[in-house]
């Protein structure tokens, strides 16, 4: 794991445009008027399809200067869980803009949170 503030800096800013793209992009998708079970689900699988390509686009621009494995996992995650927030959310509370794209970049710091805490878990690094 990275421990070097260029990498570190670079993890963050990956993440949390990916975040911020994947809330984005479900918020734009998914249409705010429907009500109901079937709506959220229809945002859930659209934001969840949105995140993954928002992440991966993220995680190929940042690839080449800050590494393959370690900014992909974390901007795929991010990407995910964000699309799924907006496009579950978009229906229920009718989210703006600002929202989603806020949302969507603390849930990317969040991931790359969880990425760093669960690698130094597995490489036996915590402290």
């Amino acid at each position: 794991m990275e421990q070097r503030g260029y990498f570190i800096f670079g993890d963050a800013l990956a993440c949390t445009a990916a975040g911020a793209a994947a809330g984005w992009l479900s918020w734009l998708a998914v249409p705010a008027g429907g009500t109901g079970p079937l709506w959220v689900t229809i945002g859930f699988i659209l934001g969840m399809a949105l995140g993954m390509v928002a992440g991966l686009i993220f995680g190929i621009l940042f690839m080449p200067f800050f590494g393959a494995m370690e900014i992909v996992v974390p901007t795929m995650l991010s990407g995910l869980l964000a699309g799924m927030a907006a496009g579950m959310l978009q229906p229920m509370t009718r989210i703006g803009a600002a929202e989603a794209l806020s949302g969507g970049a603390v849930i990317g710091l969040a991931c790359l949170a969880y990425t760093y805490a669960l690698q130094a878990r597995i490489a036996g690094d915590a402290r």
